[in-house]
């Protein structure tokens, strides 16, 4: 195509892809965090259940105390309200890892008959 003195026409379209790849940066960017935050999702629990495994220990004592006669009654709620947190603390650990590893896909679940009961019972309690 030509114009009236005979110069071919040249014809430039032009389009501002600073939005786009403003938008593209942004995705790559949180794509990212989500990855780093998907590692310390699965990398976390493994690190919290070895720094709290040594409060079985003091739960441990806290039952060997228990044991002793000389333990008057208040001691005694004490210390059984220390081994009731600790078993409820090892218990919502334990759940927090069996979910983490059913995420990693590591574990198989595992379907229990359990007395609906006696479990709203010990709730109840704690």
């Amino acid at each position: 195509m030509e114009n009236d003195e005979g110069e071919p026409l040249v014809l430039s379209i032009f389009r501002d892809i600073t939005e786009l790849k403003r938008r593209e940066a942004e995705l790559q960017e949180a794509k990212e965090k989500a990855e780093a935050m998907n590692h310390l999702k699965s990398t976390f629990p493994r690190h919290m259940s070895h720094e709290l495994r040594p409060f079985d220990k003091y739960n441990g004592v806290c039952r060997e105390i228990l044991n002793d006669d000389a333990v008057d009654d208040f001691s005694a709620e004490m210390l059984n309200s220390i081994v009731r947190g600790g078993e409820r603390l090892r218990d919502t650990l334990n759940s927090i890892l069996d979910l983490s590893n059913l995420e990693s896909s590591r574990t198989d679940m595992l379907f229990a008959i359990g007395d609906l009961n006696q479990i709203a019972t010990k709730v109840y309690n704690e």
